[in-house]
């Protein structure tokens, strides 16, 4: 096992009549398997076990972006090593212990979680030691079912409020009827799209407008 530098701190041994598995020195605290690189906005795969992981890695050939928790009581040990703005692939196991893992997950992420789906077996090491392919375990991960959606960087009312302050800071309008441009950020806040979209449009020829000379006000 690994310490938060990389560096080995412990093993992971089992005892010779193969009933139990423990850590070498004895009250080492459990950290994630985590294998190559976690990279921000690239997927990240995550298991319950380490042979879940491996016969991913077997059948997929993927040697990077993967985290094992050693167990369905340590979901929460991923809090802070999920990217920004990556996505998340939960194999979750067919189990009530596996819902909690899940949960646990999601709970420690504000990042997208998918639940990639293993048919019949209990978890995707029986799948693969069974039947699946590479092509199964491919359309598994396009067909993952979506449990938690990262949330937006500005709530709808935020993002709107914005845009106005944006409108009445940065725009000097010429005529009094150009004007009415700024209205349609409060019509677009109360549902008419059309009149949203053109507000947005302007907000975005502003704003780039303002990259070129940020000094002075756009006139309208």
């Amino acid at each position: 096992m690994h310490d938060a530098e990389r560096k080995i701190v412990a093993a992971h041994v089992r005892q010779k009549d193969g009933k139990e598995w423990y850590y070498l020195p004895k009250g080492t605290k459990v950290r994630p398997l985590v294998i190559g690189d976690l990279i921000a906005g690239g997927p990240v795969h995550i298991f319950e076990s380490q042979w879940d992981a491996f016969a991913f890695m077997d059948k997929s050939g993927e040697r990077s972006g993967i985290i094992v928790t050693r167990g369905a009581s340590n979901g929460a040990l991923v809090a802070g090593l999920i990217p920004k703005n990556s996505k998340v692939y939960v194999w979750t196991q067919n189990d009530a212990a596996g819902e909690k893992w899940q949960q646990d997950i999601c709970s420690n992420t504000k990042a997208t979680v998918k639940r990639v789906h293993i048919p019949v077996h209990n978890d995707l090491n029986d799948w693969t030691r069974a039947e699946a392919s590479d092509q199964n375990l491919l359309d598994a991960i396009i067909n993952a079912e979506t449990v938690q959606e990262a949330p937006s960087a500005l709530s709808p009312d935020q993002l709107f409020h914005a845009i106005k302050s944006f409108i009445n800071r940065y725009v000097v309008f010429s005529r009094p009827e150009h004007a009415e441009c700024n209205h349609a950020v409060d019509h677009a806040h109360m549902g008419s799209g059309l009149r949203g979209f053109h507000a947005l449009h302007l907000f975005a020829q502003s704003r780039d407008a303002l990259w070129k000379n940020p000094s002075s006000p756009l006139t309208c």
